[in-house]
């Protein structure tokens, strides 16, 4: 029955068996809540790149943290706080006013945590990380030898967010297996057994979807259409 989805990235779900391996099946959802104090820092601290006060950047972080959209999930195996704390960190190493070579190789483990996290890190990787390249390249011009440091930070995103890409592809022809997708004007017609999102809705059921309220007899504490519905937990102040 898990057979289609074993394509999907899993980099999450490695973590929760590695905490079910180390003590037992009760810790399988608790990966989010472990890794929320790391979101809030990197949070803060790319915050702070832009915001003066640090009460404002602190208080930002923590609003952040607490949206219902991260709280829902941080006792559930969704891997989205996952996700997200990797891109903040990411982001956080690489937005700073003088980059290091360690920003740079650690910037390329968050961002091939990215990748590895969600098959969605396929579109997110590459736009960080072009962002990261050239920020690594303008520093470069006064420190060159940061352009080796940025080769190494790419093979590190490679050799962790692309094996399941490969063999996707290998396997399938389909990077994002076992979802389909279709993509006329970039050429892309991948086949799956399951469709990544349904299109041919109406505007109503989408709206609904989207905001509507908790469907009676269904998942009422969710993030998603059967529940609080998709957008309201992420933008519904603590």
């Amino acid at each position: 029955m898990l057979g289609p989805v074993d394509g999907y990235p899993r980099i999450t779900e490695d973590l929760m068996l590695f905490l079910v391996a180390l003590w037992d099946r009760r810790l399988i959802d608790l990966v989010p809540s472990l890794l929320l104090p790391i979101l809030l820092v990197a949070t803060y601290v790319l915050l702070r790149r832009f915001v003066a006060s640090r009460v404002a950047a602190l208080g930002l972080a923590c609003g952040m943290v607490l949206i219902p959209g991260i709280v829902l999930q941080l006792r559930s195996t969704y891997v989205d706080v996952t996700f997200v704390t990797f891109i903040a960190a990411a982001a956080a190493f690489l937005l700073k006013r003088e980059l290091t070579a360690a920003d740079v190789w650690l910037a390329g483990l968050s961002l091939g945590f990215v990748g590895a996290s969600k098959i969605t890190g396929l579109l997110v990787t590459p736009l960080i990380g072009a962002l990261g390249v050239a920020l690594v390249i303008a520093a470069a011009r006064r420190r060159p030898w940061l352009l080796a440091h940025l080769a190494g930070g790419l093979l590190l995103v490679l050799l962790i967010a692309a094996p399941t890409y490969v063999r996707n592809w290998t396997e399938t022809q389909n990077l994002v297996w076992p979802s389909s997708m279709t993509m006329e004007p970039l050429g892309i017609d991948w086949e799956g057994p399951l469709a990544i999102t349904d299109m041919n809705v109406s505007g109503e059921q989408a709206l609904k979807w989207l905001f509507g309220p908790a469907i009676p007899n269904q998942q009422y504490h969710d993030t998603k259409d059967n529940g609080y519905g998709d957008i309201p937990p992420f933008v519904i102040l603590p």
